[in-house]
């Protein structure tokens, strides 16, 4: 009925809010941690600190999604030239018409 709809839509709301209140929370405290931790070492710790910080979410951010994308593209491509009925299969499923074959 429509009240369980709307009672269970209230309950979801409450829910999502709640558990974005606490993830902002736990963010806020990581990050009175962080420059807690930063503000008690020397200048050049911190320095030293900052940039392996900023190189390891470089890298987990964008480095490795951009070598698993290549990876995967490579993979796929290699699997439609080896193996054409994949193409044949995805082009029925998918396209609305098929696309029409070179001679």
């Amino acid at each position: 009925t429509d009240k369980a709809k709307s009672a269970r839509r209230k309950g979801l709301a409450i829910r999502r809010s709640g558990f974005l209140f606490f993830a902002a929370i736990y963010d806020l405290a990581c990050l009175i941690y962080i420059y807690l931790f930063i503000a008690n070492t020397r200048e050049g710790d911190g320095t030293q600190w900052m940039l392996a910080t900023f190189w390891w979410l470089l890298q987990d951010g964008l480095f490795k999604p951009l070598a698993l994308a290549a990876i995967l593209g490579n993979v796929s491509s290699l699997a439609l030239y080896f193996f054409p009925d994949i193409e044949r299969e995805v082009e029925e499923k998918w396209c609305q018409a098929p696309l029409p074959k070179p001679a």
